[in-house]
């Protein structure tokens, strides 16, 4: 159309559904064509072009043809506006009266529905456009609502619900309803899910795979499919974002279960995605096979709570991140750490100390390789406990972020008998998780440890 700017074409237009393609051949887009061609050349028309959306809504206006269209409109170059039926151009009906009553009037658009009988030339063929565009919209709304319920009923079930398979998974050989671990993606979700839990954030996760040239999630599915998705960007396949780490360690179906109804639409008019309420979604469990067991993704869960950032200067995250308390106010003690410290130099502090002073707490300072010098001590003393809870973890040589979110819940600090003394006594309590605190060393003969009160009954935790 170059270079024939003022010249006028009759447009046909064709659009169709994803659910006005379950209704079969009639109203297929090679259909309404022949249809619409035919009517053309019966009734004289010249210069016809035929323009069509396929698989679009009747609700949404926001298509590739339609948009095209209305910038011809615009510039002037179409005479004639020619559908099946007034549901091809749409099924809103504030916007198709718009379109039909003011906008095609105003612009010398002659419109012109074939089935229903409308030609806007003749006035008496309008009378009708109202209940005929309502009943229109009425028919979106119902198909909308029938949709919702199938899609509720089968999330209820655990089916799948269509879309590309989580990263880490990929559709059976034999059930594409089925999910099955991907040979190339499933050891990188664990991986992500083990570093997370070694107390590395998801910004840090993914600086680690883009430097690695760990190909992305878009990207992976891309190479194995060959299908094109929004966000999809090929001249970086190996670029990782915080956003997609964290969705990973967010979603359930890596425990192998199947979660239903996590996004939707506004309504049947706007197409928008949003998330759903986590009490308005399917959980069904043990539905595939899981990545991740219910005991990893716990420890990752409790480590997201705490939301701990990075501090500056570290050369490795905090493993105690969201473990240490003042014993006395209750607020966490804060790790100190700096290019001019050495790294036995690296101290916490009392979170309220730091910002209200002397007048409120004390330091309650304590060295990090120390603190971690008591913990591990204290770990070898319950090593019997160790080995009942898991085999893996039955030498304790050393602190691991993971050992730690596994068996200790708390841990406390208190001042020093002599303030800003090195040597003065100054007393640690851990807290373990399910058996409390530990007060003695086990004797020989014994087959547990004495178990001191809850923790309830001797420090009243901060709310």
């Amino acid at each position: 159309m170059a270079g024939q700017e003022n010249q006028q074409y009759t447009v046909l237009y064709g659009r169709l559904s994803q659910e006005d393609e379950r209704a079969g051949e009639s109203n297929s887009i090679q259909h309404q064509r022949t249809l619409l061609e035919k009517y053309a050349k019966e009734k004289d028309f010249e210069n016809t072009i035929f323009l069509a959306d396929d698989g679009y809504s009747g609700t949404n206006f926001e298509r590739p043809a339609w948009k095209k269209i209305v910038e011809m409109i615009e510039a002037g170059q179409v005479a004639n506006l020619i559908v099946k039926d007034a549901s091809r151009l749409g099924r809103e009906y504030l916007q198709v009266g718009y379109y039909m009553e003011i906008y095609f009037p105003q612009k010398n658009v002659r419109f012109i529905a074939v089935n229903d009988g409308v030609d806007s030339t003749v006035e008496s063929s309008n009378d009708f456009n109202p209940i005929r565009n309502w009943a229109n919209e009425l028919h979106a709304k119902d198909t909308s609502r029938k949709v919702r319920a199938v899609m509720k009923m089968k999330a209820e079930q655990g089916e799948r619900l269509g879309g590309r398979p989580p990263y880490g998974y990929r559709k059976s050989d034999g059930d594409a309803n089925t999910l099955v671990p991907d040979e190339d993606t499933a050891p990188v979700v664990k991986r992500i899910f083990s570093l997370y839990a070694a107390r590395n954030g998801p910004k840090r996760i993914a600086t680690i795979l883009t430097k690695e040239q760990v190909v992305n999630p878009s990207n992976a599915y891309y190479r194995k499919t060959g299908k094109s998705h929004r966000g999809l960007d090929t001249t970086r396949p190996c670029l990782w974002s915080s956003n997609s780490v964290t969705s990973i360690l967010n979603n359930e179906v890596y425990l192998g279960h199947s979660v239903g109804l996590r996004t939707t639409t506004i309504s049947y008019k706007n197409k928008q995605r949003v998330e759903r309420p986590e009490s308005e979604r399917f959980v069904v469990k043990n539905t595939h096979e899981a990545l991740v067991t219910q005991e990893q993704w716990d420890i990752v869960q409790e480590v997201r709570q705490h939301k701990k950032r990075v501090p500056k200067h570290m050369d490795e995250p905090n493993i105690f991140s969201g473990l240490v308390f003042c014993a006395d106010c209750g607020k966490p003690l804060v790790l100190h750490r700096a290019s001019t410290m050495k790294r036995t130099e690296y101290n916490f502090k009392c979170y309220t100390y730091g910002k209200k002073g002397k007048t409120v707490c004390t330091p309650h300072h304590i060295r990090e390789f120390e603190l971690k010098a008591v913990v591990l001590e204290d770990l070898r003393r319950v090593t019997h406990f160790a080995r009942m809870k898991e085999k893996q973890f039955a030498a304790i040589d050393e602190l691991t972020p993971e050992l730690l979110c596994l068996f200790i819940q708390r841990i406390e600090v208190g001042e020093r008998t002599e303030k800003y003394s090195r040597s003065s006594h100054q007393s640690i309590r851990i807290v373990y998780r399910d058996i409390g605190t530990v007060d003695s060393a086990m004797e020989q003969g014994e087959v547990q440890p004495h178990i001191a009160p809850p923790l309830s009954e001797v420090f009243q935790l901060p709310a």
